[in-house]
């Protein structure tokens, strides 16, 4: 069973993680030995990056397709020169809150290092990933863990709140992204920051409060406008109403690719039932592959039916409203590319008729 956290060293460093980053997997397979060079604890905290892009308004690396394909090159070149092996997990993005809620059980520090590294290595280290069950209580076991009980308590609240604490005081603090290392109460984002820490650590800093609010207090005097461009001309009311007839065909014909092919790669979609069956505290699921996989999961209902009820037309959105087999009203509000293709939509349910 796992057991209470041991007092940390004074002056740690803070090290929010989530196994989501291969840039958090190459920080914690380094940051204990510089931690040691300067006699500091490390203290991890794992937090759900996905949040952190949401309070920001970020999208994340993996849903911008160019620069997706250039973190993947500039991870293997900077595992390979930190002599650390790397390989993808067996789908990207995934769902990391099963790993995050076990790794942040109550349990002394070696224990918590040894399980953290073991999840890394299971991600980003040839392993099965993180995202079933079964898997991580194999981890949690190895490191003298019960496992399937820590798998069973992570899906209590007191865990799933754990989690959510812990990214909100990030987020309060000034994380947008991880790995983001405090050391005395300065962030270093990335795995690319650790010479800065090492000359921080060796009081060698080039940072001082006057040179930073000259940097802090600059003006603005352009601000980009964070619109997204309206549908062309060329997908009008028309166009758009036959896409949601079609959508709603392909479900009912349970047709996986023709649904799929409504939505843009880098899409993004909330739900109370990704909250319900996925357990992801903020709702968002992102990313066709994601995507697939929680619709594969909704097509095995037998009995699922939609019937068109309205479409409603915006700028470069629209909103379909449909009714479900078991009487239920759902509503889908959706963004829209330049292609008419589905990049944000927010779903919400009324209740059973």
């Amino acid at each position: 069973m796992w057991h209470h956290r041991g007092v940390m060293s004074a002056a740690p460093i803070r090290v929010y993680v989530d196994f989501i980053s291969p840039y958090a997997y190459l920080a914690w397979t380094q940051i204990h030995e510089l931690a040691a060079r300067h006699g500091r604890a490390v203290e991890p905290v794992p937090v759900l990056f996905a949040a952190m892009l949401d309070a920001w308004g970020h999208k994340g690396p993996a849903e911008i397709p160019p620069k997706r394909a250039y973190i993947f090159k500039d991870a293997l070149r900077r595992a390979r020169r930190a002599g650390v092996p790397l390989s993808p997990p067996p789908t990207h993005p995934f769902n990391p809150l099963l790993a995050l809620r076990v790794a942040s059980l109550p349990m002394d520090a070696a224990t918590q290092r040894a399980l953290i590294t073991g999840l890394f290595r299971a991600t980003w280290g040839g392993g099965g990933g993180v995202t079933d069950p079964a898997v991580v209580a194999a981890l949690a076991d190895a490191v003298g863990l019960d496992g399937a009980a820590a798998v069973r308590a992570a899906g209590d609240a007191e865990a799933k709140e754990r989690v959510r604490a812990q990214t909100a005081a990030a987020i309060a603090e000034g994380t947008f992204g991880v790995p983001t290392l405090v050391v005395d109460g300065e962030l270093f984002w990335g795995f690319d920051a650790f010479d800065h820490i090492d000359a921080r650590l060796r009081g060698d800093d080039p940072i001082d409060d006057a040179a930073l609010r000259r940097w802090r207090d600059l003006e603005a005097s352009s601000v980009r406008r964070a619109v997204r461009p309206a549908v062309p001309v060329t997908l009008g009311p028309e166009a758009l109403r036959a896409r949601a007839v079609d959508w709603i065909d392909a479900w009912n014909r349970r047709d996986l690719e023709a649904i799929l092919a409504h939505y843009a790669d880098d899409v993004a979609v909330c739900s109370p039932r990704v909250v319900e069956r996925l357990g992801a505290a903020d709702g968002w699921l992102r990313g066709k592959a994601a995507l697939r996989d929680y619709f594969a999961r909704g097509l095995r209902n037998a009995a699922l039916r939609f019937e068109l009820v309205d479409v409603a037309l915006g700028v470069g959105a629209m909103t379909v409203v449909y009714r479900r087999e078991n009487g239920a009203l759902v509503t889908d509000c959706a963004e829209l590319d330049d292609q008419g293709r589905i990049v944000r939509m927010v779903a919400c349910y009324g209740p059973p008729g």
